[in-house]
């Protein structure tokens, strides 16, 4: 099929990061593009910057960032965690601060 890039989606429905970091590592080692997710639900501050961090060491260098959904899908009110990110312009910021070589998707992009 050939795909410009493979995407891997982060969290979603509250899955654990980790998986997500697994899965975007194999999926660099294959050698074609791919585009890790990244949210500010449900994360600190220093959660957010160790999976941008772990990012970088595995060469993924295309990340979207997105404010992301609360558990339980769009319905939900936002809300920040308390030693987290408000929104994804937070996130942004913080995925060019950890990861300046970062090529970055966003929301609303």
């Amino acid at each position: 099929m050939a795909p410009d890039f493979i995407s891997v989606a982060y969290g979603a429905n509250g899955s654990r990061c980790d998986r997500a970091l697994r899965c975007t590592q194999h999926m660099v080692s294959t050698g074609l593009r791919t585009v890790g997710h990244l949210t500010c639900v449900a994360q600190s501050v220093a959660d957010v910057e160790q999976m941008v961090a772990d990012y970088a060491e595995s060469r993924i260098d295309h990340i979207l960032a997105i404010r992301g959904d609360m558990l339980g899908g769009a319905g939900q009110p936002w809300v920040a965690h308390p030693w987290g990110l408000p929104n994804a312009t937070e996130l942004v910021r913080l995925v060019k601060w950890v990861h300046p070589e970062a090529c970055i998707g966003r929301e609303g992009a």
